[in-house]
Order: C-alpha cells, then sequence, then structure tokens
C-alpha cells in the first residue's frame, strides 16, 4: 500500500468521522432522501463491479457504499432510539429525488439485462448521473443554508477521491467516472459553505 493510498483511505476515514459525529449531535441537518439515494445506487454498483475491480478501484467501490449507508443506518437508530430529538433532517421529497430515484431503477435494469461492455459502460454512467441527481438537494441546501452542513468533512472526502484519480491505470475511462465526479461532487457542496464562513468571518468548519 503505496503512500498516497495511505493518506487517501485516512482522510475518508476523517470524513466519515466528523460528519456521522456532527450528525449524531445534531448539528448538521441531514437531507435522508438523498442519502437513501446514495446508497441504493452505490451497493448496485457494488454487486456489479467488485469482482472486475481490484486495489484503488475496489477501494472507492466500497468507500462509495459504506458512506452513504452509515447515514442511513444512523437516520434509522435514531428514529427509534432517544438520539431522534437531535437529529436534524429535511426528509420531504423533491422532483430532484424521484428523478434520482427514476434513474437509478433503469440504471438497476441496464445492468441486469446486459452483460457487456458497452452495456456496463451505460449502466456506469446511468448511476452516475442518479447520484448527481442525489446530491443537488443537499447542494440546493448549502446554498441555502450554508450553516445546516460542515465543509471540513466535504473537503476531505473530495480530497480522497482527488487522490485516488492518481492511483488509477487509466486502462479504460469508465474507471475515471465515479472518483471525478465523487471529486467534484464533494467540493460542489463544501465550496458555498466555504465561501459563506469566509466571508462572514464564522466558525463550525467541522
Amino acid at each position: 500500500m503505496n503512500i498516497i493510498t495511505i493518506l487517501s483511505s485516512s482522510l475518508i476515514l476523517l470524513s466519515v468521522v466528523i460528519h456521522i459525529t456532527r450528525v449524531m449531535q445534531g448539528k448538521i441537518t441531514l437531507n435522508i432522501i438523498s442519502w437513501v439515494i446514495w446508497s441504493l445506487i452505490s451497493v448496485t454498483m457494488y454487486n456489479s463491479y467488485a469482482a472486475l475491480t481490484s486495489g484503488p478501484e475496489l477501494i472507492l467501490l466500497v468507500v462509495n457504499m459504506i458512506y452513504p449507508t452509515i447515514n442511513v443506518l444512523f437516520w434509522i437508530l435514531a428514529r427509534i432510539t432517544p438520539l431522534q430529538h437531535k437529529l436534524k433532517t429535511i426528509s420531504e421529497v423533491d422532483k430532484w429525488d424521484l428523478v434520482a430515484l427514476l434513474i437509478g431503477l433503469v440504471s438497476i435494469t441496464i445492468m441486469w439485462l446486459t452483460d457487456s461492455k458497452d452495456g456496463d459502460i451505460v449502466a456506469n454512467i446511468t448511476v452516475v448521473c442518479a447520484n448527481l441527481c442525489a446530491v443537488i438537494p443537499t447542494f440546493r441546501l448549502v446554498k441555502k443554508s450554508p450553516m445546516a452542513e460542515r465543509p471540513l468533512p466535504w473537503i476531505f472526502f473530495a480530497c480522497a477521491f482527488g487522490l485516488n484519480i492518481l492511483l488509477l491505470d487509466g486502462s479504460s475511462l469508465v474507471v475515471y467516472i465515479l472518483p471525478v465526479y465523487m471529486f467534484l461532487g464533494g467540493l460542489s457542496i463544501a465550496l458555498p459553505q466555504v465561501k459563506h464562513r469566509l466571508k462572514n468571518n464564522l466558525g463550525q468548519w467541522y
């Protein structure tokens, strides 16, 4: 395991720990619909591609599955424990949630119906599009209320996937889709928060 893999894995671990801790403390507003969509799609991606990948690419798949699933499991537990009163959530379903869900179901169907290389590419791209739709509600949340989230976990997450791009072998364009998407998606959620805090000299970075 080289230094980039160790650094990337450490950043992802820090991101998950900080984000989950702040959710438990009620200091992050959790859009559960976004996290559920992300979790379902990432599990599908793992089941479809885990056997075909190894090394850094497999790490990306595993992390992309575990991170949102932890948030979803925590939300479920929080609903049936005394932590419920601390949890901040936005649970209403808007059009982007429904679009993401629809695209996700289409992508799953494509994976089931084809084993061809081209089919895998189409399914992968479709899944990323669904993930993009899942990010949009959270992006809209931080644009409207920059203090509803914490930027540091998203910065760590984006940097981790950015580093993983350096580890890919470049044999196929498909392998770059997930890390590039996660890098840009993480930054898109972090930047509005960073801009607001710097402009108003505010804290609460983590």
